[in-house]
């Protein structure tokens, strides 16, 4: 499947996509909400200003993708791969981020307010800038993380 199947779909009222194939798509500022995309492969995806919000993404692939601005307020990552994404600015306020990789992920002015980040890899991860009030880090790998400064 590719980004234009995918539109196509979407139109067509599609809204389950398990383990679809969407690596390198250009999905910039798409509209995914509330969209099965559990075990798919988004790797180095553009999701650019894309909604996501209370997407279901468990053990997804999104290695490298381009997230910065994205909605993912509620969504599901339990468990995705996140490996070295940017989420500049992204709103992943109550998003399940729990057992999932964000090594190396750019999550600098991210909103993570309420955000489940158990047992998260956030090693080498940048949260400078992010707002953690109400996070639940339990578990979670902070080695080397760049954190953010106290008030």
């Amino acid at each position: 499947m590719d980004a234009r199947e995918l539109r196509r779909q979407l139109g067509a009222g599609q809204r389950d996509f398990p383990e679809a194939d969407l690596y390198e798509a250009n999905l910039a500022g798409i509209n995914l909400r509330g969209v099965d995309l559990q075990g798919a492969n988004l790797c180095r995806a553009d999701l650019h200003g894309a909604n996501l919000e209370d997407a279901e993404l468990v053990g997804a692939n999104l290695a490298g993708a381009d997230l910065v601005e994205a909605d993912l307020a509620g969504a599901n990552l339990a468990a995705a791969d996140l490996n070295g994404a940017v989420l500049s600015g992204a709103n992943l306020q109550a998003a399940n981020l729990g057992r999932t990789d964000l090594h190396g992920a750019d999550l600098t002015d991210t909103n993570l307010q309420g955000a489940d980040l158990r047992q998260a890899n956030l090693r080498l991860a940048d949260l400078k800038g992010a707002d953690l009030n109400g996070a639940n880090l339990d578990g979670a790998d902070l080695c080397e993380a760049c954190l953010p400064e106290g008030p």
